[in-house]
């Protein structure tokens, strides 16, 4: 009810609706003010998980940034400040982990004993370590049995974006 309005507005709604197989139902009271319920029908099939990502690291810059390209190619995203509250969070999440993005911080470094576990309790999740040179070819051994894929820090959105691709099997990373 607005003096310059054409009144087309709940119409594009209700079209909308429709078209989706929906209902609107309005209830209004003068003076109290009005309730629109919009129903949608239920679908056959739920939509496919997202695969969740859990990021590691004692900075919360660097997890923010993580956080958005991980999220910008469509998967979930959980953090952690630490290898012991990652392992923690991996537990608590009931299982939805399929990758893990760790920060060897030279301040906090990572504790391989906790992603050894996290890669105990479910194989089929992917490790990525983010570290400097001198720490990759100190945790060489852990290559293959604990991390999956080790990238230089710093290092670019589509460095990490490509790595995650090639271990989780999508291009996602790439579109």
């Amino acid at each position: 009810t607005r003096p310059n309005a054409t009144g087309l507005g709940l119409y594009t709604v209700l079209a909308i609706v429709k078209r989706h197989e929906g209902t609107l139902h309005i209830e209004s009271t003068p003076g109290v003010g009005t309730r629109v319920s919009v129903f949608f029908p239920l679908t056959e099939n739920a939509a496919p998980r997202r695969a969740t990502a859990l990021v590691v690291s004692p900075s919360a810059t660097l997890r923010n940034l993580v956080r958005a390209a991980l999220d910008g190619v469509g998967l979930g995203v959980i953090e952690a400040s630490s290898s012991s509250e990652a392992l923690g969070t991996f537990i608590r999440s009931g299982n939805t982990v399929d990758l893990v993005v760790a920060d060897d911080d030279e301040h906090v470094p990572i504790d391989p004993d906790k992603l050894r576990t996290i890669r105990e309790l479910k194989p089929s999740v992917r490790v990525v370590l983010l570290c400097s040179l001198v720490v990759q070819q100190s945790l060489a051994a852990l290559e293959g049995s604990v991390v999956d894929a080790f990238l230089p820090k710093p290092c670019t959105d589509q460095m990490l974006l490509d790595a995650v691709a090639a271990l989780m099997g999508t291009t996602a990373a790439h579109e």
